[in-house]
């Protein structure tokens, strides 16, 4: 996804900084410094986890991402596409436009949510307006 290419970008740049939640700074660490090495998923999912809990918006959106793609995820998660869905929805009600875009997706398609145009439609516009660009392309197009 871009956003994972742009924070990689950022940590290979040495730019911890941007990413002001220590443990969100951390789990970005795991997740993407040490290319050469591998990732270490369940590391970065962890602290994720411990950012997301503590309320960071971005964390959520990552840990969210995690669940999405299956990467990290503790040993018995039952149903990651639901707990993609609910941690996408934290970080997008605290205005996180990516993680509003994803959702109405979700909604969209019905992946880890009920299917529900009138939801996507309504996280849609407000990932527009918060200057997600694809979803101001997907709001143009349905003028």
């Amino acid at each position: 996804a871009i956003g994972d290419f742009l924070v990689l970008r950022a940590v290979r740049e040495g730019h911890f900084y941007i990413f002001t939640h220590p443990e969100t700074r951390l789990a970005i660490e795991f997740r993407f410094s040490n290319l050469m090495a591998g990732f270490d998923d369940a590391a970065a999912f962890a602290w994720f986890a411990r950012a997301s809990r503590q309320g960071n918006a971005d964390a959520q959106y990552h840990l969210a991402n995690m669940y999405n793609y299956g990467l990290g995820l503790p040993p018995g998660e039952k149903d990651p596409d639901r707990s993609a869905a609910q941690w996408y929805f934290e970080s997008a009600r605290q205005g996180h436009a990516d993680a509003q875009y994803v959702l109405a997706i979700l909604f969209l398609t019905g992946k880890g949510v009920e299917r529900s145009e009138a939801e996507a439609a309504k996280w849609m516009k407000r990932a527009a307006q918060g200057g997600h660009p694809q979803a101001r392309e997907f709001e143009q197009a349905l003028r």
